[in-house]
């Protein structure tokens, strides 16, 4: 498992910018550690030039620290790619979609 890359603090910015800038609910974040309920969140790979947001399966959590395999390609020059297990946080959460939901 790769060491997680530099993840931007999604719940930051929704305190920051609550207008413009919106992330789930502590509600549905809560219910990432249901696994039977088949968890996608969407995260952002961030340096100081540019970011990229992409989809994570949700596949485990211990002590509040979620692990995932990353659903999609990706653009941008970062060390992460399709299937990869990455860690994260709920902070670095800016959305979810669950069982059901998906498009």
């Amino acid at each position: 498992m790769k060491p997680h890359p530099q993840l931007v603090d999604a719940q930051a910015l929704g305190r920051e910018k609550p207008a413009t800038f919106q992330v789930p609910p502590e509600r549905r974040l809560a219910l990432l550690g249901e696994l039977g309920l088949e968890p996608y969140v969407k995260v952002c790979l961030s340096d100081e030039e540019s970011g990229e947001r992409f989809w994570v399966k949700v596949t485990g959590c211990d002590a509040g620290v979620y692990s995932g395999i990353v659903s999609n390609d990706l653009g941008g020059p970062w060390d992460v790619t399709k299937g990869d297990v990455i860690r994260f946080e709920s902070r670095h959460v800016y959305d979810t979609r669950f069982k059901g939901e998906l498009e």
